[in-house]
C-alpha cells in the first residue's frame, strides 16, 4: 500500500499585485510610476505607519505596467501585514488624493497570472465555444 506525504511549507514571500488609482470628475485614473518612484512612496508610507522600523522593511517592485498601471510586490511573509497596512492608508501622491488598490495577494507568484474572479469558461474556437449550453 503505497501512501502520499505532502510536506506543507510555508513561503518565504508574499506577492500583491496592485493598482494606484486617483480620481477625476468621477472616473478613475490609474496613476503609473517608475520604479523608483514607486518605491519611494511605499517606503514613505512604511514609515508613516510604522516609523524607521517600517521603512527598513525590504519591498521589491517586480512589475510597473505602462498600460495598464498594474504593479506586483514582493514581501516577506513576515513583513506582509506591515506592507498591507501601509498601502491601505496610502492617500496623497504629490498632493493630489489617491488610494491604493491591492487586487490580489498570493505566496505564488504564478497564481497572480490569472484572475480567478475575472476569469470566464468560455472560450471562442471558431463557431462553436468549448463550454457551451445544448438546448
Amino acid at each position: 500500500m503505497s501512501s502520499r506525504v505532502t510536506a506543507k511549507q510555508k513561503s518565504e514571500y508574499y506577492y500583491l499585485k496592485c493598482v494606484l488609482e486617483q480620481e477625476e470628475n468621477g472616473t478613475i485614473k490609474y496613476i503609473v510610476l517608475e520604479r523608483v518612484k514607486l518605491k519611494s512612496l511605499i517606503v514613505n508610507a512604511l514609515k508613516q505607519l510604522h516609523g524607521l522600523v517600517g521603512a527598513a522593511i525590504t519591498v521589491d517592485v517586480l512589475k510597473c505596467e505602462k498600460t495598464s498601471g498594474e504593479i506586483i510586490l514582493r514581501v516577506k511573509s513576515s513583513d506582509l501585514i506591515k506592507l498591507r497596512s501601509s498601502l491601505t492608508i496610502l492617500n496623497n501622491y504629490n498632493g493630489t488624493p489617491c488610494r491604493c488598490n491591492v487586487k490580489q495577494v498570493s505566496p505564488y507568484l504564478m497564481s497572480l497570472a490569472a484572475d480567478s474572479r475575472a476569469w470566464s469558461p468560455v472560450e471562442v474556437r471558431g463557431k462553436q465555444s468549448r463550454y457551451y449550453e445544448q438546448s
